[in-house]
């Protein structure tokens, strides 16, 4: 007899309980739809910083080269930029060869200023470490002629910056 009871109530929901029924059904699957969206978009970058995550992301794995000279004198670029030690930013170096790894979960266009900010460098368009300065990019031996922070990482390309500091 229980058993007659709960399966009419079923039958006998009200049309407005059905609608909330509905409502709540299209919100949950409103929010798992917004879950995959967050899973495969571009990789949210905080104020020009890319995410700092727990292990590499190696689905996506590509490398370029970078040098820096200043003054005319070439300056190494150390090993262990973007890894602070409990993390690891999609953008990073493991050792001193100026190899840049790029380490995401899928594919993405980061920037040389998206370096800039991961390696804590004072490098803009007129300024190094604190001195007034001409600054000059070049890609795979063009330069490029934007804003440096704006030059795309190339996978396999090597970017030159060089520095001429002013006072």
């Amino acid at each position: 007899m229980p058993r007659n009871r709960s399966r009419r109530k079923t039958k006998n929901l009200s049309r407005s309980d059905r609608l909330k029924a509905g409502i709540l059904m299209a919100g949950f699957l409103l929010l798992l739809a917004g879950l995959f969206y967050v899973g495969v978009r571009d990789p949210p970058v905080y104020q020009g910083l890319v995410p700092c995550v727990e292990g590499e992301a190696l689905d996506y794995h590509k490398h370029l080269e970078l040098q820096l000279v200043v003054d005319g004198e070439e300056v190494g670029i150390p090993a262990g930029i973007g890894i602070p030690g409990n993390c690891i930013y999609w953008i990073h170096t493991h050792d001193d060869s100026g190899v840049i790894h790029i380490e995401s979960p899928r594919p993405y266009t980061f920037t040389l200023g998206h370096l800039i900010q991961v390696w804590g460098i004072d490098l803009t368009d007129d300024r190094y470490q604190g001195w007034p300065s001409n600054v000059e990019v070049y890609i795979d031996g063009e330069r490029y002629e934007g804003p440096i922070r704006d030059a795309p990482l190339k996978p396999g390309s090597t970017i030159r910056i060089e520095v001429t500091t002013t006072q």
